[in-house]
């Protein structure tokens, strides 16, 4: 029997131990000192400025890196570790940027390995994927685009690290995360973090919300699933060619845990 390590725990993050209603509570219901300070260093270091971020000098994945840490901290309570997840900015040209434009032409990409890593009582990692784009010459425009894929996989990378997915407790999360994981779980978080950053970082983000309106949609109204399919499954077969290796209020009014049959308008919020 694949074991189950659901552990409410008031103060710590436990990988693979929390259900979706607690981590909708607890992030929506983010009123934490170290938010406050997290914010207050993103102003200090001018990152809601992303024209003085373009110079060509600095490697696109260190910019990345610094707003990823930021965001981690303002948004994730500091969870998302390096440990548990690692960053990689998907160069043109580089073997997994070549297969993505032969396939879905992903702008990110976050793998979920819960079920075998459970199976294995191992340490969940997730890997983010951004990959480059050729499409904007306009530097600044190209790094808020970069942002707001940046942070829509990172609340992928939060549920895929701490929220179980058992053989027990998959019926009952089915719903709330989607089989392309923009559930409603994945709706709520986007639609507070798109309203924080407006409000209190000077960033006007979409993380691509309306985009997953329809998978929203579809998994509200089917009954739930007793295989819960997750189709965000890297494959890592092939390595990458690669080198590089101001306020602490709540993030909306959103309620802390809002039932599935209670949020539809959610798919009509742009």
């Amino acid at each position: 029997m694949t074991p189950c390590f659901l552990a409410s725990q008031e103060d710590g993050w436990i990988p693979l131990a929390h259900t979706h209603e607690e981590v909708q509570q607890r992030l929506l219901k983010n009123l934490s000192n170290h938010r406050a300070l997290a914010v207050d260093v993103f102003w200090e270091r001018g990152l809601q400025d992303l024209n003085a971020k373009t110079e060509r000098s600095i490697p696109y994945s260190r910019k990345l890196e610094k707003y990823f840490n930021a965001f981690n901290d303002i948004f994730f309570f500091g969870a998302v570790t390096d440990d548990l997840c690692k960053l990689t900015f998907v160069k043109a040209g580089w073997r997994r940027w070549n297969r993505n434009q032969s396939g879905d032409c992903d702008e990110g990409f976050t793998t979920d390995h819960r079920r075998s890593q459970i199976s294995h009582r191992s340490r969940p990692l997730t890997k983010v994927y951004i990959y480059e784009r050729l499409d904007q010459d306009d530097e600044a425009m190209l790094l808020h685009k970069c942002l707001e894929i940046l942070l829509h996989e990172m609340i992928h990378a939060f549920i895929h690290i701490y929220i179980c997915l058992c053989p027990s407790c998959e019926v009952q999360t089915a719903r709330l995360e989607g089989s392309g994981g923009h559930g409603v779980t994945w709706h709520l978080l986007a639609d507070a973090m798109e309203d924080f950053t407006a409000r209190f970082l000077g960033l006007e983000l979409d993380l691509g919300r309306g985009d997953a309106a329809d998978e929203l949609e579809e998994e509200i109204s089917r009954p739930a699933a007793t295989n819960f399919g997750v189709d965000r499954m890297a494959e890592e077969g092939t390595e990458d060619d690669t080198i590089d290796g101001t306020s602490s209020e709540a993030l909306t009014d959103i309620p802390e845990y809002v039932a599935e049959e209670e949020i539809s308008d959610l798919m009509y919020q742009s």
